[in-house]
């Protein structure tokens, strides 16, 4: 979808929001995020499953730096971390509402949220639209920006080879617009009961990117990720089939995540060609479940189980990713994650 298209849509969502304000319902809620991710050797000596490690490896005496790469480690003695928290609020508004089951709950929902972690910040504006009980379409935008601190980085361009991404106050801004639709379905819709919520859900985004001081083709990072982020299109497709309860435990299921870089970006260094993988397929795969601590608080806990880039003997000590060859893949234990949440 075209970012003046995402634009278009949102921005006239939003109006829709000041006409039909009179009987619009509003909702504010904060929270938490926090994740854990172990540490591991990338793929190094082992064969398709990769157990988390907390012995780092180093580069071996045949190694040779490359520029500014003087390699790395695979691996360190304790992992990383994210935290975030947020503020949020929802206005629903009733949109093309009809007298049958599938049309009685249609709606219009325009969704803002502010987030703040150590080293980043960022706001965001969503308008969903739900025209029948089965679908929604979503239209997004988010701006945010980062700065180093506590020995961390939040943002910085990963373009000079050394595989360390620049450091900087408030440098740049990163921007991304998007256009989603997802298909939803409950089995107690068609058997009513309290224990007939076989739910399942299948989403597909696609999403356009920017870093302020990127050009194209150059690299970046944000929120501590892997620095492989460039501007352009990326598309991701989430797929979830989980069992609600009238329980504390009230949802238990799998999320399966799909990511994939899209565009000129997509075939800038490809796997078959001896590139690092631009046109790899991560995906993610991760059992959850939703706690319901009261009427208005909640907390969703996550394994995430991952698909990674295993790179070439030759290259994978090389601490810039554009500097290392893809070999095959490898799945390993990515993260354990939280996410708190209070409606007011």
């Amino acid at each position: 979808m075209n970012r003046k298209t995402v634009v278009a849509v949102l921005a006239a969502a939003l109006l829709a929001g000041s006409l039909f304000a009179q009987g619009a319902e509003h909702q504010t809620s904060w929270g938490f995020e926090g994740a854990y991710y172990p540490p591991h050797n990338q793929g190094w000596d082992s064969g398709g499953w990769v157990s988390p490690g907390y012995s780092p490896i180093p580069e071996p005496d045949t190694f040779v730096p490359l520029g500014l790469d003087e390699g790395r480690e695979l691996g360190n003695t304790w992992g990383s971390v994210k935290a975030q928290g947020w503020l949020a609020h929802k206005i629903t508004l009733p949109v093309l509402q009809g007298p049958g089951p599938l049309t009685a709950g249609n709606n219009l929902s325009l969704n803002f949220r502010g987030e703040l972690s150590p080293v980043t910040a960022g706001v965001s504006a969503r308008a969903i639209l739900t025209p029948v009980a089965f679908l929604n379409f979503e239209a997004g935008a988010y701006f945010g920006t980062g700065w180093a601190a506590l020995g961390f980085n939040g943002l910085g361009l990963n373009r000079d080879g050394s595989g360390i991404p620049d450091q900087g106050a408030f440098n740049g801004l990163v921007s991304k617009v998007w256009g989603s639709g997802t298909f939803q379905f409950d089995l107690a819709a068609v058997v009513p009961g309290d224990w007939n919520h076989v739910v399942t859900l299948a989403t597909v985004k696609a999403e356009y990117r920017t870093y302020s001081r990127a050009e194209t083709e150059e690299s970046w990072m944000f929120q501590g990720d892997s620095g492989e982020n460039f501007n352009g299109m990326r598309y991701y497709t989430t797929l979830v089939l989980a069992y609600q309860m009238p329980l504390k435990v009230n949802l238990a299921g799998i999320m399966v995540e799909t990511n994939w870089n899209g565009g000129d970006i997509k075939n800038l260094s490809p796997m078959g060609q001896g590139g690092w993988g631009s046109d790899f397929l991560s995906v993610t795969i991760s059992p959850l479940c939703n706690i319901r601590l009261s009427d208005k608080a909640s907390v969703v806990i996550l394994a995430g189980f991952a698909r990674g880039k295993k790179y070439t003997d030759e290259t994978i000590f090389y601490n810039w990713f554009q500097n290392r060859e893809y070999e095959s893949a490898f799945w390993y234990f990515d993260q354990l994650a939280f996410s708190f949440s209070y409606t007011l």
